[in-house]
């Protein structure tokens, strides 16, 4: 929902602040979808608002079609300006217990061109506003969805729309709208520093999650385009900034790719890598994911489970906190790294 525009017109009108908290509460607290049915105000004041904002529809986005799997649930949106985006509700069930979170998308395409990525392969189509970031959790909550946490990992890389998505962490962490922890907000990154810098300084108590993905900078820049931008080395020593003010656990995402990066000697210069961050080296988190093949070909595989079993043991040996990320989506192309929006992937991978 615009709310910087229902309160230029709700200001217009000369209506009682009240009224807004009266909007609000239907859309964000009721699961109202349309502000035809918001009783709580006058017919008149309804007709006004739909004909400023052109419809009666609460939320920004248009849902074009929906994909159901085992564990997850992709809609397809679509934006204003006719641009495309994809969000995926995931139902995770750790130690037999079950909450869902809802994956986001920043952008439309994306411009990075990370090799394994079905997104990469689109190219950038546009930056999403705060207003649509926001909506499409609002999606998901309005149908009646129980949703515990909110994930910035969907088609697009955050940190490149950094004023977008601060904007909208600031809409889902308002007790007046959806009233998000910040610690159940998680935002996934290639490293990009000026927005890295910025989102921990607003908001340093949400989850930070660091692509990282070799331990290697001359592998990483074959593997993710961005390394030469920004080298993993700089990019952990803001993180590491980050973990002395906050004292929060950053997370290190490890796409495992066989016969690339998921050998012995990867696992041990990785925990190296760890072991060399200083005092607090053990609030870093590595987050173990396995390769889902896109709907297009690549070079990649997923890894085995003898080179993960391995790779799993070197971590515990060394006291490396670790975890496995559930699978699950694969099925509907919802997991990580297979969102595309339906458009044509026509970039050829490195």
């Amino acid at each position: 929902m615009n709310i910087n525009r229902l309160k230029e017109i709700l200001a217009d009108e000369n209506v009682p602040n009240y009224v807004f908290d009266q909007i609000t509460y239907a859309v964000y607290k009721q699961g109202v979808t349309d502000f035809n049915d918001i009783t709580t105000i006058s017919k008149d004041l309804r007709l006004k608002i739909i004909k400023e904002l052109g419809t009666s529809s609460v939320n920004s986005l248009l849902k074009i079609s929906e994909q159901k799997g085992k564990q997850a649930h992709k809609v397809l949106f679509q934006l204003e300006s006719g641009e495309k985006i994809e969000s995926v509700s995931m139902i995770y069930r750790p130690n037999a217990k079950s909450f869902e979170t809802i994956c986001v998308s920043s952008q439309s395409g994306c411009g990075l061109g990370c090799s394994f990525c079905a997104t990469g392969m689109i190219g950038f189509k546009q930056n999403l506003t705060g207003e649509e970031i926001s909506d499409q959790v609002l999606y998901f909550i309005s149908r009646g969805d129980k949703v515990h946490s909110v994930t910035f990992m969907g088609m697009g890389e955050p940190l490149s729309n950094v004023d977008n998505v601060i904007d909208s962490i600031n809409t889902l962490t308002n007790p007046k709208y959806f009233g998000f922890s910040p610690r159940h907000i998680n935002v996934s990154t290639v490293g990009i520093i000026p927005g890295l810098e910025k989102l921990t300084e607003v908001h340093p108590q949400v989850n930070i999650a660091y692509s990282l993905h070799s331990p290697y900078s001359e592998q990483r820049a074959k593997i993710m385009k961005v390394e030469k931008a920004f080298p993993f080395k700089d990019v952990l020593n803001v993180l590491d900034e980050h973990i002395k003010k906050t004292n929060r656990r950053v997370f290190l995402g490890y796409l495992l790719l066989k016969g690339v990066n998921d050998s012995k000697q990867h696992a041990i210069d990785l925990t190296k890598l760890i072991k060399s961050r200083g005092k607090k080296w053990y609030l870093y988190h590595v987050n173990l994911i396995k390769y889902h093949p896109g709907p297009s070909p690549t070079k990649y595989v997923k890894p085995d489970e003898k080179s993960l079993k391995t790779f799993i043991n070197i971590l515990q040996k060394n006291n490396i906190s670790y975890s496995v990320r559930q699978s699950f989506g694969e099925e509907v192309f919802a997991a990580c790294g297979q969102l595309y929006g339906k458009y044509s992937q026509k970039r050829k991978t490195n």
